[in-house]
């Protein structure tokens, strides 16, 4: 038998910065953060819950204003930013 292939632990060092220039105002860095998880959110959060292209595209960009509104209460947690903003958008597809 196999031992357990352990997964290396990613490294969100870049994200990490990202955040933290977005949380002090960089708006191309908020940019940057919301165009890289972005199609994620609209292909596996938004589009399956909401069923209309339409419908996801209006939550994505009801999504991104209220992170752009909330970003300085977001807190680095070690798994990254996209759990956060995976929430926000769970919250406005229940909306």
């Amino acid at each position: 038998m196999l031992p357990p292939v352990q997964e290396a632990e990613p490294d969100r060092s870049e994200e990490r910065a990202l955040v933290a220039k977005a949380q002090a105002g960089d708006k191309k860095a908020l940019g940057d953060l919301l165009m890289r998880h972005g199609p994620v959110l609209y292909r596996s959060v938004l589009l399956p819950r909401l069923g209309s292209e339409a419908a996801a595209r209006d939550a994505l960009s009801e999504t991104y204003a209220k992170v752009v509104e909330r970003i300085g209460q977001f807190t680095w947690q070690n798994v990254g930013f996209y759990p956060w903003l995976r929430v926000v958008a769970l919250r406005v597809a229940l909306d």
